[in-house]
C-alpha cells in the first residue's frame, strides 16, 4: 500500500508565512513570548518573557543549501552577539531533506502544521534542555539589544519597514512637533539625534521664529508606525526634553539666534 504524501502548504509570500506563525504563537504561547518583527536582520526575533531567551527566525518559502548558508550569517553584526537559537521557518513538508545537516550545524527547521495550526517543533521552555532537543543553543556572549518598543511592522516583507533606534528618535521628534509645535537643536541633542538632515537649508524642517517646524518635506514617520507612535506620545513625560522658558525682547532674539545656528 502506497503511503499518502503530505500536501505541502502554499503561501503567497514570506510575510503570509510569518503571519501564520504569529497567529499560532499568539494562540498557543500567548504571554510567554514577544515577537519583534524585522529586528536585527531577522524576520522575527522571538524573546521569551521569563528570562530574555532569544530565537532568531528567518522565513523562507523554499529551502536549499544557499538559503542555509545565508541564514547562518543573519544577525551576526558581531560574532559574539546573537540569539540563543536560530531557526528557519518554512511551509510544512518543506526542507525535509535538509533536516540532518541543519541539526548538525545547529539550525532548527520549524513550520506551522495546517491540520492543527500549531508550531512544530514546540518552542523551548526555560527548563526543557535535553541532548535530544531540536533546539540548539549557540551560547552567545551577548544577546541582541532590543528596541524600547515592540515593532509594529510586517514580518517577512520583501521591502521591510524597520523600527530602528534612529527611527524611534525620529518618532520622538515627530511627537515634539505635534505636541509643542516646534523643536530646537537642544531637543535633537537631548535625544542624541543628528539634526543636519532635519535642519539644513534643504532639510526636512522649516525654520521660523519659534524654532523648527514641519514642512512639505517632513517624512510621515508616524504613519509608518501608528502603534509605536501612540505609545511614544503616551510616554512623552518620560523622555521629553525640558521646555525652555520663553523670554521677551533682546534675550528672546539672542536665544533664537543661538538655537537656529
Amino acid at each position: 500500500m502506497r503511503r499518502r504524501k503530505r500536501r505541502r502548504q502554499v503561501f503567497a509570500s514570506e510575510s503570509s508565512l510569518c503571519s501564520a506563525f504569529l497567529e499560532a504563537l499568539k494562540r498557543d504561547y500567548d504571554g510567554k513570548w514577544v515577537a519583534y518583527a524585522e529586528t536585527e536582520d531577522w524576520d522575527i526575533l522571538l524573546v521569551r518573557k521569563r528570562d530574555g531567551f532569544q530565537i532568531g527566525i528567518q522565513a523562507k518559502l523554499a529551502l536549499n543549501i544557499g538559503v542555509i548558508n545565508q541564514c547562518l550569517e543573519y544577525g551576526q553584526t558581531d560574532c559574539e552577539v546573537g540569539p540563543d537559537c536560530r531557526a528557519l521557518l518554512v511551509p510544512a513538508g518543506c526542507g525535509q531533506s535538509f533536516q540532518v545537516i541543519c541539526q548538525y550545524i545547529g539550525m532548527t527547521i520549524i513550520s506551522v502544521l495546517p491540520e492543527k495550526e500549531r508550531i512544530v517543533p514546540g518552542l523551548p521552555g526555560p527548563n526543557t534542555r535535553s541532548p535530544n532537543s531540536p533546539w540548539h543553543e549557540w551560547c552567545p556572549t551577548a544577546r541582541h539589544p532590543l528596541p524600547t518598543y515592540v515593532p509594529d511592522v510586517v514580518a517577512g516583507a520583501s521591502a521591510p519597514v524597520r523600527l530602528t533606534l534612529w527611527k524611534i528618535k525620529a518618532l520622538k521628534i515627530a511627537a515634539l512637533l505635534e505636541l509643542r509645535g516646534s523643536v530646537s537643536r537642544a531637543d535633537f541633542k537631548h535625544l542624541g539625534l543628528d539634526p543636519r538632515r532635519w535642519t539644513s537649508r534643504d532639510g526636512w524642517l522649516h525654520v521660523v521664529r519659534e524654532g523648527y517646524v514641519t514642512s512639505k518635506r517632513t517624512p510621515k514617520f508616524a504613519e509608518q508606525h501608528p502603534v509605536v507612535y501612540s505609545q511614544i506620545k503616551t510616554d512623552f513625560h518620560k523622555w521629553a526634553p525640558p521646555q525652555p522658558e520663553r523670554q521677551e525682547g533682546l534675550g528672546a532674539t539672542l536665544c533664537l539666534q543661538t538655537t537656529c545656528k
